[in-house]
């Protein structure tokens, strides 16, 4: 707690997004778990090695032992305020600049900190495994084994691989939450409105998180809750289509909204 009160008075923004996680059996049964927040032992962990990564930081830039850094410059606007909800957390994302990665430290905005990079996970990034042997090549008084021009070309080739990793991990996820909802064809659900468009409104379901579009009504705004129904599902195109449900209507009945479209 107060590794994480020193971090907010720095600035840090705490986003605090429920979770959802998707596992396949055996059997080919979709078990799908949404964690609505973290618990302590989550949040030590994370506190852990926000700590650890900074830390590590500090100590490259202060002994000027080349290496690779994550940076987030501050918004330009005022800061977010802490998010409560998916309104106000897509809300607080948007405000929020791109973080970026480089050979000279700087500040991390989102997290609070002067300095940080990635350490904790060698097993997993390379750029952590990079940095740990930097460091202690360092500590035993040896060469360290890259330069400012070798630690360059890594940190661009394991992040590109890192951004197609991760549009791996989200794609295999929305398959199988797509694959779910194949079965419920019929079934309502319920999701909140985070962002109204001209032509569509985007919403956010409930148990899945899944973001998606339904067809723009003069009575949508953020925040509003909504009852929908499973149209269409095609999970290997990634679409998933939905209908507005009339006030007090069953799903598979008629007493659709007229207006709500799909």
């Amino acid at each position: 707690r107060r590794l994480q009160e020193r971090r907010v008075e720095a600035g840090a923004i705490l986003l605090r997004a429920p979770e959802v996680s998707v596992r396949v059996d055996s059997s080919g049964a979709i078990r799908i778990k949404r964690t609505s927040e973290r618990g302590p032992s989550r949040e030590l962990v994370a506190e852990m090695m926000i700590q650890v990564n900074a830390l590590c930081a500090g100590f490259c830039a202060t002994n000027g032992i080349p290496a690779v850094y994550r940076r987030q410059p501050p918004p330009e606007t005022a800061p977010p305020e802490v998010p409560d909800g998916p309104v106000a957390m897509r809300a607080a994302r948007r405000g929020l600049r791109r973080g970026e990665i480089g050979l000279e430290p700087d500040v991390h905005y989102a997290l609070g900190v002067p300095a940080y990079m990635q350490v904790t996970s060698p097993l997993r990034r390379f750029q952590d495994l990079t940095a740990i042997r930097q460091v202690k090549a360092w500590l035993a008084g040896e060469p360290l084994p890259g330069d400012a021009e070798a630690l360059g070309r890594i940190a661009a080739t394991t992040e590109a691989v890192e951004r197609a990793a991760r549009q791996a991990e989200s794609s295999a996820t929305s398959y199988w939450i797509l694959r779910h909802y194949a079965g419920r064809l019929g079934d309502a659900v319920e999701a909140v409105v985070i962002h109204v468009e001209p032509r569509k409104t985007i919403v956010e379901i409930d148990e899945t998180l899944t973001v998606t579009s339904i067809a723009a009504r003069p009575d949508h705004a953020p925040g509003q809750r909504l009852r929908l129904e499973v149209v269409d599902v095609r999970p290997r195109l990634g679409s998933l289509r939905l209908r507005q449900m009339a006030a007090g209507a069953s799903p598979g009945s008629d007493a659709r909204d007229p207006a709500a479209g799909s």
